[in-house]
């Protein structure tokens, strides 16, 4: 576990700490920091078979999915390297992405880096809306 203070927010990052991008060191924080944002990476194959039946609301290259209080974004077509599946929950402050299968060899940390910082970016900035 890793915490990054940007602006007042404080994030916790709950993952190979590999696929954070070296942008955020500047950022981090005292483990005593209350956390207003977990944001978890998931090394596994998520299981998703709703979309066998459901293909939920394609908004370009994903399929968005709300039920209970969370949010989902499916890749399906993402089967090698890259984010599989987002989930989000209470309102964009506990955030956990998948990861395919083959997005944990080495020669793929530098672009699973700026995946992750683009949705994270992208997800920082609902959760201030």
């Amino acid at each position: 576990m890793k915490k990054y203070k940007i602006a007042d927010f404080v994030i916790e990052y709950l993952g190979n700490e590999r696929y954070m991008d070296e942008r955020f060191d500047d950022f981090s924080c005292s483990d005593d920091e209350k956390t207003d944002m977990t944001l978890r990476i998931v090394e596994k194959e998520p299981l998703f078979p709703r979309f066998l039946w459901n293909k939920g609301t394609r908004i370009g290259i994903f399929h968005y999915y709300e039920d209970n209080g969370k949010m989902y974004q499916f890749f399906p077509y993402q089967h090698y390297v890259g984010v599989k599946l987002v989930e989000i929950k209470n309102n964009f402050s506990d955030v956990t992405y998948y990861l395919c299968k083959g997005s944990n060899a080495e020669a793929n940390t530098e672009m699973i880096q700026g995946i992750i910082f683009n949705l994270f970016q992208e997800t920082f900035f609902n959760m201030l809306l």
